[in-house]
């Protein structure tokens, strides 16, 4: 087991640098506190160059990276990072990296990154140095997205529709976190189907035991 274990981390650790090998990004920050207006979380990876930035979240299990998870505020923690991370920098993907290693999937795209990107040419050919014109390749190995064949996906979006999706989270945040205030607890519980004698029956039994 542990043999496996170990080889299974070195596998991650080497798809995880040829990502970086093969692209213009260094990485900048990692397991960086985000301490923003009204929020606060930590980024696991941030990558930059001169003119774009991208952000790693690594998971190690199942991964929403839907687009009615995001439009509907479920998930949206990656985009506001990058709103407070970005600066003067063009944003080119909020990625999660598969951390664990499925066995059962093709060698190919088994630590193809998923998420949400800057379709762009140059900010393509940023993060994949494979790719390009020439290249026989169609798609990146490193995240959904190719330059020819229109072998692009729904979450590829040119750079103003994608800059414009990652300000979406802070209109989001900021209408929740307005919503939390203007609520009050009963019936912010009842919306969340907790009747109020159910709630204070819990607070009671919480002094109590």
């Amino acid at each position: 087991f542990l043999d496996k274990l170990l080889n299974e981390g070195a596998d991650v650790a080497v798809a995880a640098y040829r990502q970086i090998k093969n692209s213009d990004f260094l990485v900048e920050q990692t397991e960086s506190a985000i301490n923003a207006e009204f929020f606060h979380g930590k980024v696991d990876r941030v990558d930059g160059t001169n003119k774009y930035v991208r952000i790693i979240d690594y998971k190690t299990g199942t991964i929403d990276d839907s687009a009615s998870s995001y439009y509907t505020g479920q998930k949206i923690q990656l985009q506001l990072y990058m709103s407070e991370l970005k600066g003067e920098r063009i944003p080119a993907g909020v990625f999660y990296f598969p951390a664990s290693v499925d066995y059962k999937s093709d060698d190919e795209g088994r630590f193809r990154m998923k998420g949400f990107l800057n379709g762009s040419e140059e900010a393509i050919l940023c993060g994949d140095t494979n790719l390009s014109k020439e290249s026989d390749t169609v798609k990146s190995e490193y995240f959904p997205a190719a330059l020819k064949n229109g072998a692009q996906v729904k979450r590829v979006m040119d750079e103003e529709t994608f800059m414009d999706f990652v300000d979406y989270s802070v209109h989001v945040a900021r209408q929740g976190c307005k919503e939390l205030k203007e609520v009050s607890i009963p019936n912010r519980l009842i919306c969340l189907g907790v009747r109020k004698e159910e709630s204070t029956q819990r607070k009671s039994r919480k002094v109590f035991e």
